[in-house]
This record gives C-alpha cells, sequence and structure tokens, in this order.
C-alpha cells in the first residue's frame, strides 16, 4: 500500500483517488467529503506568510492614522533624529 493522502480540511488519511483534474491528482475525503488537489505544499505556507504580513501591514497602517503630528512652535530653532 502506498502513502496515504491526508485531507488538508480535516487531516484524515481516509482519502481515494478522484481523478485527475489541471494535471494534478485529485481526491477525495470520506470524512469530511471534500474534494481537494495532489500538492508539494508550498502553497499553505507561501498563504500563511502572506496573510502574516498582511496584517502586520494593516495594524502598522492603522496604528499610524492613529499618531498625532507633533505641533511645532516658534520657538524651536533646531531639531534632531536619532538612528532607528
Amino acid at each position: 500500500m502506498g502513502i496515504r493522502m491526508h485531507c488538508r480540511y480535516c487531516g484524515s488519511e481516509k482519502t481515494y483517488k478522484s481523478g485527475i483534474i489541471r494535471g494534478k491528482q485529485r481526491y477525495k475525503c470520506k470524512d469530511c467529503g471534500k474534494n481537494f488537489l495532489e500538492t508539494d505544499g508550498r502553497s499553505k505556507q507561501t498563504t500563511v506568510a502572506k496573510r502574516a504580513l498582511a496584517v502586520m501591514l494593516y495594524t502598522f497602517s492603522k496604528a499610524s492614522a492613529e499618531v498625532k503630528m507633533p505641533e511645532i512652535t516658534e520657538d524651536i530653532e533646531e531639531i534632531e533624529f536619532d538612528k532607528m
């Protein structure tokens, strides 16, 4: 018996081949009934990385919108910035 595919939705090993679509083997899960394609696993990692980046960018942009601009009065003659 060969290596069983794990269902990408519920993790079950109770899967069976269900044809080929776009050149990839299609599987169906006996437990949850969902169909999924054979992959090399990179797509899930890419999706997680993209989701994390999107959350960070959203958080930074939301936080920056809440930051008040400092008041610069006429008595200030010089401003010094430190490195970050």
